[in-house]
């Protein structure tokens, strides 16, 4: 779970949303009731949404 957290942010930082999405979405997989997972999805699809990315 750590590598995955690790992982997703570190896609995160250079900005491969989509691969930061995926490992999010295995961490909720994991445990779906994660909420710190949730409020990173979240963030991940405002910037999706606002296209702050490359």
């Amino acid at each position: 779970e750590g590598a995955l957290w690790e992982r997703a942010e570190a896609h995160y930082e250079s900005k491969k949303l989509g691969d930061a999405m995926g490992d999010i979405h295995k961490l909720l997989a994991l445990n779906p009731g994660n909420q710190k997972a949730r409020k990173f999805k979240a963030l991940i699809l405002e910037k999706l949404d606002t296209k702050e990315w490359n």
